[in-house]
């Protein structure tokens, strides 16, 4: 009687086989993520400004200016919502716009290596025609990323797309809705672009105006302050001439207004003057005495939270 030859049992293979599957999982998500990247980087480098209004362009903040930024990004919420609130739900359109308005300036958020290079590209039109984004001076070294995201990243572009879809509309008109976005984004910046380099928003002597919200036509002691002139004493500006914290505020300029409470408008003047403190270490007394703008704290503030 032969001998039976021992079974050989094959060897488990179920946690080699799901070790290799979330490697590969890993593997296409860093692919995904890579080719997300460079998208971006093309979009920087596909941008080419006009290097006459950049060099043209007015660098220091001003009311007017910060008005043109803040109705610009008004305008682009306008379209947005034309374009997405139907179908993502009307009263949290905005909240929506807000999410996708930052994912659109990531592409110019702070970068290193290779990124850097394909940014730097776009980073003079940035500062002299959209702005930045944070508190900081346009001419500021600081890094910043533009109040308008021109060009619009890629990922936002992916990411609006998807909800869109997800929400019922179909693949090709939510395509056409993310590229629509993105011209009116260009076109926007371009008219900025436009009208800070011949001047027409750089003019420092506006007048803005700082109504009680709730007594029509009484002025608080800052009513039409013009931009630079300061106080009589630390404490008065620090706490808004004495007004309650509460208190909420209509401050007006070139026939635009915002509405904010007193300690809102307190604590963005003290962020901008401590930056502008800073500033003018290479300044001239003069050029950093003309800069001490009282309105455009706000009005960058509003523009990069959406226009609200």
């Amino acid at each position: 009687m032969g001998r039976r030859k021992p079974s050989i049992k094959p060897p488990d293979t179920s946690l080699g086989a799901s070790v290799a599957g979330r490697a590969s999982s890993k593997k296409r998500q860093r692919m995904s993520q890579n080719r997300a990247s460079q998208a971006q980087a093309k979009d920087v480098q596909d941008f080419n400004p006009v290097p006459e209004l950049c060099e043209q362009a007015q660098l220091d903040p001003s009311p007017g200016l910060e008005i043109a930024r803040l109705e610009a990004v008004r305008e682009l919420a306008a379209s947005w919502r034309a374009e997405c609130a139907a179908v993502l739900g009307g009263r949290k359109w905005h909240a929506h716009f807000e999410q996708w308005l930052w994912t659109a300036r990531s592409a110019h958020a702070s970068t290193s290596g290779s990124e850097a290079a394909s940014a730097k590209s776009s980073q003079r039109f940035e500062k002299a025609n959209v702005g930045t984004a944070h508190g900081a001076t346009a001419n500021s070294s600081q890094e910043s990323v533009p109040v308008l995201p021109v060009p619009v990243a890629a990922a936002a572009a992916l990411e609006l797309a998807r909800k869109l879809e997800r929400a019922g509309m179909s693949a090709q008109s939510a395509k056409e809705a993310c590229s629509r976005l993105d011209m009116t984004t260009r076109r926007l910046a371009e008219q900025l672009s436009a009208s800070a380099a011949n001047g027409a928003l750089s003019d420092t002597t506006d007048l803005v105006e700082c109504m009680l919200a709730t007594s029509t036509g009484v002025a608080s002691e800052m009513a039409s302050r013009a931009p630079g002139q300061r106080g009589q004493d630390s404490e008065t500006e620090e706490n808004l001439c004495g007004i309650e914290s509460e208190t909420q505020l209509v401050l007006r300029c070139r026939g635009v207004e915002l509405q904010c409470s007193a300690a809102h408008l307190a604590k963005l003047l003290r962020l901008y003057e401590t930056t502008m403190e800073a500033d003018a270490r290479t300044q001239s007394a003069d050029d950093a005495a003309g800069t001490q703008l009282h309105a455009a704290p706000f009005e960058r503030s509003a523009s990069a939270e959406g226009g609200g």
